[in-house]
């Protein structure tokens, strides 16, 4: 039987569209702004970032009970 440590998972994420906004315009404040000029839903941007951090806390939690895990960043690929 296997140990859990001889598996290794490797989940691979990327940005949501409000961390991007935010790091190309440098603040929050700036990024609503910019949503709001171009008459898109601020409420949109926040629900759907909630929820990805949601399902990646969710699924690093599953990872880690199965053996060893790692997040890794797409951009670094």
């Amino acid at each position: 039987m296997q140990r859990n440590e001889d598996f290794r998972f490797v989940l691979v994420m990327r940005k949501s569209r409000l961390q991007e906004l935010i790091e190309r315009f440098n603040t929050w404040s700036q990024a609503k702004f910019y949503l709001e000029h171009n008459n898109v839903e601020v409420k949109d941007y926040l629900n759907e970032h909630n929820l990805y951090q949601k399902q990646l806390t969710e699924a690093e939690l599953i990872l880690k009970s199965l053996g060893r895990f790692q997040l890794l960043e797409r951009g670094l690929l």
